[in-house]
């Protein structure tokens, strides 16, 4: 097991002891940004889409301000997770709507809780959507039309900021939904390997 792999694992254990509501889904490695990016993990439900970033002990944060950017635009809500001896730095690096938390040897636990936003911003909703999604909304003749910029475009036009934002978390969520359900009907008494690699969504998930 690699020391990512590992991170991630004590996360997802932490995460589901108390941190993931009812009606909440995990995802690992969830691409964004026309797959351009990752997030490490996601929490996202009706009214929940957060992202975790980790930095472990052999990481460096050259490109951390690029990459909390990226976040923050996808994102109702972002989160650096650490080791103790990253958190100096980071608490330097991180904006303060940023969240904090420490992966000590002992524990996971928050340094600081990030600011959640109550809406994506209507473009920013909208690009999480697939060309199915745009064909309910718009009918499937204006996205062959078009094409799937040109429906995202029409989309966040069309709709107010916070319906599309919602029609984005329920599209995320049916997306992430079967790979977590799974995950809690084999996950053990404690979160391992397999568990991590069945919530991975390492490919596309738009369709």
């Amino acid at each position: 097991m690699t020391y990512a792999e590992d991170e991630a694992i004590r996360i997802l254990q932490w995460l589901i002891t108390g941190e993931v509501a009812a009606g909440q889904s995990l995802a690992v490695e969830l691409p964004f940004l026309n797959v351009q990016r990752k997030a490490d993990i996601v929490v996202a439900g009706a009214n929940r889409l957060s992202a975790i970033e980790i930095k472990g002990p052999r990481d460096n944060f050259k490109r951390l301000a690029q990459q909390l950017a990226d976040y923050q635009t996808m994102f109702l809500d972002v989160s650096l997770a650490v080791p103790v001896k990253h958190l100096a730095t980071a608490r330097s690096l991180t904006p303060t709507a940023v969240g904090l938390i420490l992966l000590s040897d002992q524990d996971v636990t928050w340094i600081r809780r990030p600011r959640i936003r109550s809406r994506l911003k209507a473009a920013e909703a909208a690009s999480w959507l697939s060309s199915k999604d745009l064909a309910q909304l718009l009918g499937a003749s204006t996205v062959r039309a078009g094409g799937l910029e040109e429906g995202r475009r029409k989309a966040a036009e069309i709709f107010s900021a916070k319906k599309i934002t919602n029609i984005a978390l329920e599209r995320i969520s049916s997306r992430i939904n079967e790979r977590f359900f799974a995950f809690q009907r084999e996950l053990g008494s404690r979160v391992n390997l397999d568990d991590l690699q069945m919530l991975s969504l390492q490919g596309k998930i738009r369709t």
